[in-house]
């Protein structure tokens, strides 16, 4: 469950793009990004990873990663006051 949504909030989460996640995420690993470009989150069928993209505003773009998880959980990373674009990455621990 999404940081949040136990207040109210309520986000839709598509799978992202193929052309976002081309050559960044594996095989046997899944992308989701949700419609206002918060969150992302990547899931694996095996392994302990981290979801990894760039998140950009105005004014610049960094790095952001979320938590290491175990699969088949979900490593969710939130943009702050900016928005994610890009490829989507499952980095493995």
């Amino acid at each position: 469950m999404l940081a949040g949504a136990a207040s109210g909030i309520c986000w839709t989460v598509a799978p992202a793009s193929a052309g976002a996640a081309t050559n960044s995420v594996p095989a046997g690993c899944t992308t989701s990004r949700t419609s206002d470009g918060k969150w992302i989150g990547v899931s694996c069928d095996v392994g302990r990873y981290y979801v990894y993209g760039s998140a950009c505003n105005e004014r610049a773009c960094t790095s952001v990663g979320g938590p290491v998880v175990s699969a088949p959980a979900t490593s969710w990373a939130y943009a702050g006051s900016g928005y994610f674009n890009g490829p989507i990455r499952a980095i493995f621990v």
